[in-house]
């Protein structure tokens, strides 16, 4: 089995361990990066594809929906699991519009987010595998292009074999005189025969 990589962003220390107890308790082959500084997150996510990110959504120096934002531009396929304890029902549909996976209430439902985040990290790796076999199938399709080409360009050669062949024949076949015939065909040079 693959490890998945989770990063949680909250600029609350103290949630910050409590999640990262929470998912080494409970999901087996996770590692965890956390980070109290959106900023800071910003710059591990351009440089590492997770397979899920967990925000909060209320940091200063970054709202949620600015730094969801952000986090669509660097990693579009990367599911993100925005938190907050406020329960704003026109945010929470801002926030999926904006390309949330999911939303997580405060305080946090174990069960809920356990499973919510077991299946973006399904979904994350899907995603790869779906995109590992197209260009796997775009490989296959241009080395059969090249295969098809080199075997038409031989099958032409063939067939002008083929054609000369024929003509000589036709020609050897039509002539009495094999000798003149064929001095017309192929000349051979003096002193060979």
């Amino acid at each position: 089995m693959q490890t998945s990589h989770i990063l949680i962003i909250d600029d609350d220390t103290s949630m910050l361990v409590a999640l990262l107890e929470m998912l080494r308790l409970q999901l087996a082959g996770v590692t965890v990066n956390t980070s109290n500084s959106p900023r800071e997150a910003l710059e591990w996510i351009a440089v590492k594809d997770y397979d899920a990110i967990i925000s909060d959504i209320k940091m200063p120096g970054l709202s949620g929906l600015a730094l969801l934002t952000e986090i669509r531009t660097l990693r579009p396929a990367t599911p993100i699991l925005l938190m907050t304890a406020h329960d704003d029902h026109a945010f929470v549909v801002q926030a999926l519009r904006g390309g949330a996976y999911d939303f997580i209430q405060k305080p946090i439902d174990q069960d809920y987010f356990v499973a919510s985040l077991q299946r973006a990290i399904q979904v994350r790796q899907l995603s790869r595998q779906v995109n590992d076999q197209k260009l796997a199938l775009e490989r296959h399709a241009e080395e059969l292009e090249e295969t098809v080409k080199l075997a038409v360009a031989e099958a032409e050669a063939a067939q002008k074999q083929l054609a000369f062949l024929a003509s000589a024949s036709t020609l050897l076949g039509a002539s009495l005189d094999y000798e003149a015939t064929l001095s017309l065909i192929a000349p051979i040079p003096p002193g060979r025969f």
